[in-house]
């Protein structure tokens, strides 16, 4: 193979600062440039040009790196900005890494988790069992309720504690020892804490609705020592001492209580407002479909059960507005006093919606007068109704007649007996007249049904006839 003047194999691939006309392998950029410059000066201009531009801009890129590595500040920052290509750009290979080694402490945490979510449900579940004993029998006299304590729970000895645990103080005649009624662990007056009778009721009771929390919560932060707080306790006052201790543990069990069966305000007032909504939606159709029939002259309904119906649509709606009123003006705290308000502002919205849709838009009843004048227009048309079926029946039998050669014997018309309405009504006794059709038979049946129905005053029998009637003659007809 051919060799050049510098040593190298033809299509032998070199690495370094080669020169570009003779290939010889130089160190730095600085002894290339000078390279080229000394031995190669003398080479066309235009094609010197274009190998310096080339050096140079090769120079200024090796020559960033080595300023953003080592700080060097010869280059000047937007020479070699321009030149430099994005992290990001699509030229560079990037790799995708894999995922190493991984592991998963969650089951430890969980171990240690539960392990002290054990131990405390069982130390305060100790504490309300002894709380409980304690306040069961309660004695007046203070000898006997000591030698009480000191059954259920017994006392550490005073010799076996010179220091307080919580203060870390000496005992003396200014510091005397005092026992927590709950465990028997010794501390100080000023370390003590103090929880009233009532509020132990509460702790040992369980929780029997959700709006306890809406009571006045009793009182068990610490009492500090003063002269009021020690006659306080001297003279028999219902307060029971406990530690620091058993007080954070009873502390968290009512918290914890309180938070599981407590419910917002909001929530509240919105359960109570959507229970009258629901109310009001049934209620509604109830009204417009009496009002509809005391309109059509009907007797199915009683003009005062639609007013007393109309006055309790609109208590409810009363209630559904101050309701919404008052949950618009809730105060709400400072870390989401944005978010609530605009769920306050869109609750009130949604009310005054529904009482412009369903509550405005009710019909008013009818006056006694009007009821009277619609009852005696309905009777007016059943009575035309009736007379226009008999003169049809009428019709209907004369062609039936002229049809027939035989004679047809005729049943003289018998007057009908007034009925109560106690009593009822229904059909006549007489023998119904023997027709040929049997569906001819049916419709005279109704006939008759419809007059006694009118007599007695029973409308709504007399439409349901009529439409029964009205299907015969239309199968009849046929």
């Amino acid at each position: 193979m051919a060799k050049s003047s510098a040593g190298i194999t033809e299509g032998e691939i070199r690495e370094g600062l080669l020169c570009p006309i003779c290939l010889y392998d130089l160190q730095t950029v600085d002894q290339l440039q000078e390279h080229f410059e000394i031995s190669h000066s003398s080479e066309d201009h235009d094609v010197f040009q274009a190998l310096k531009g080339f050096i140079d801009k090769a120079k200024r890129k090796i020559l960033k790196q080595d300023t953003v590595q080592g700080g060097n500040d010869d280059v000047s920052k937007a020479s070699f900005e321009s030149d430099t290509l994005p992290l990001d750009s699509p030229s560079i290979p990037w790799q995708k890494q894999e995922v190493g080694l991984t592991t998963s402490h969650t089951w430890y945490f969980k171990k240690l988790r539960d392990k002290k979510m054990d131990r405390y449900v069982l130390e305060t579940n100790k504490l309300l069992i002894r709380l409980d004993k304690l306040i069961c029998d309660i004695s007046d006299d203070p000898e006997k309720r000591k030698e009480f304590e000191k059954s259920i729970v017994p006392w550490v000895p005073d010799a076996d504690v010179p220091l307080c645990p919580g203060c870390g103080k000496s005992f003396g005649l200014s510091r005397r020892r005092h026992h927590c009624r709950l465990c028997g662990g010794v501390m100080c007056h000023s370390c003590s804490y103090f929880i009233t009778y009532e509020f132990a009721r509460k702790l040992t009771l369980p929780m029997v609705s959700d709006d306890q929390h809406l009571l006045p919560k009793p009182s068990s932060t610490p009492r500090r020592p003063s002269s009021a707080n020690l006659m306080s306790v001297a003279g028999g006052e219902n307060l029971i001492r406990i530690c620091k201790d058993c007080h954070m543990l009873l502390d968290r069990h009512d918290k914890m209580v309180e938070q599981k069966h407590h419910r917002p305000l909001l929530v509240q007032m919105y359960e109570r407002m959507k229970e009258y909504m629901e109310e009001v939606e049934r209620l509604v159709p109830v009204y417009l479909e009496m009002i509809e029939s005391l309109n059509s002259g009907e007797t199915e309904y009683q003009l005062d059960s639609a007013r007393e119906l109309k006055m309790k649509i609109t208590k409810l709606a009363e209630r559904i507005d101050t309701h919404s009123k008052k949950i618009l003006k809730l105060e709400t705290t400072d870390e989401s006093s944005c978010r609530m308000q605009q769920l306050q502002t869109g609750i009130r919205m949604a009310a005054s919606q529904f009482l412009r849709n369903v509550i405005l838009g009710l019909p008013s009843p009818p006056t006694p007068e009007e009821v009277s004048r619609y009852q005696s227009i309905r009777l007016g048309q059943v009575q035309r109704r009736i007379q226009l079926e008999k003169q049809a029946e009428m019709l209907q039998n004369k062609k039936e007649s002229t049809k027939s050669p035989s004679p047809v014997p005729v049943s003289k018309p018998k007057t009908m007996e007034p009925i109560s309405p106690d009593t009822g009504w229904c059909v006549s006794s007489d023998k119904v007249q023997e027709e040929e059709d049997p569906m001819l038979q049916q419709i005279n049946i109704i006939h008759k049904y419809i007059q006694q129905a009118t007599l007695d005053h029973k409308y709504d029998e007399v439409r349901m006839l009529e439409n029964n009637l009205k299907e015969l003659e239309q199968e009849f007809s046929k």
